[in-house]
């Protein structure tokens, strides 16, 4: 049995694990949710990535995916029910070898007729750190959505270029974060904290997988004062 900390990851359920802790894979590069239509439950397209194959293929927010490859990718049931597993099932169909080619087809708002369109998959590396910027003259502003391999740099590289701006206090946006790779999050303490300082520790039923995580590099600013925003 395993403690109630502890998640085990299926061969399934691997390649989003590893798009999790790595923020690469390949695919069409857009952002999918579920919602009600007519009497069914669609996924709905909420947002291409600029420069990726949905935005390059003309696919735009709320475009309603009706089929994938010929396959009916709409659902009987309530929305609360069945669509974060047909979420799932969408974005499992929309991955895939990059190079190889996926058929939608799509009903869009003002068009009369579904239409089909073709694109082709390419590897898309999804940035933990999607925004940064100046709220004002002395505030610095950076989001970050997920705590992977590269989020440490994306986040050094938006304080570095903030400053050069002369920002004088950051405020770091965690709102809808879902977590990601510890390393990641130590890392992104270590910006802000001195080398060598505790972060944390970790326990397990095992003495020997007990772990202190400690800050290993000089601190990017331990001064800055820095406001964190987080859901409740």
């Amino acid at each position: 049995s395993l403690d109630p900390y502890t998640n085990y990851i299926d061969e399934e359920a691997l390649k989003d694990f590893k798009t999790m802790t790595t923020g690469d894979y390949a695919g069409v590069g857009s952002y999918i949710t579920a919602r009600k239509y007519q009497d069914k439950v669609a996924v709905m397209i909420t947002e291409p990535y600029e420069d990726m194959p949905a935005h390059k293929a003309g696919l735009k927010t709320g475009d309603i995916i009706l089929a994938i490859d010929g396959e009916d990718m709409t659902k009987e049931g309530k929305l609360e029910d069945v669509g974060s597993d047909l979420s799932s099932k969408v974005s499992n169909k929309l991955k895939g070898q990059a190079g190889t080619i996926v058929k939608l087809k799509i009903e869009r708002y003002g068009v009369k007729k579904p239409f089909e369109v073709k694109v082709a998959r390419e590897n898309i590396h999804i940035n933990s750190v999607p925004y940064y910027g100046k709220l004002n003259e002395n505030t610095g502003y950076i989001i970050l959505t997920s705590f992977t391999d590269n989020s440490a740099k994306e986040v050094r590289k938006a304080l570095d270029e903030l400053k050069k701006e002369n920002i004088t206090s950051i405020i770091l946006d965690l709102r809808g974060n879902g977590g990601g790779v510890l390393d990641g999050a130590v890392q992104i303490v270590n910006l802000f904290v001195p080398k060598g300082e505790i972060v944390l520790s970790t326990k397990g039923k095992m003495k020997q997988i007990d772990r202190i995580y400690r800050t290993t590099l000089p601190a990017s600013d331990t001064e800055i004062p820095i406001v964190v925003l987080a859901d409740r």
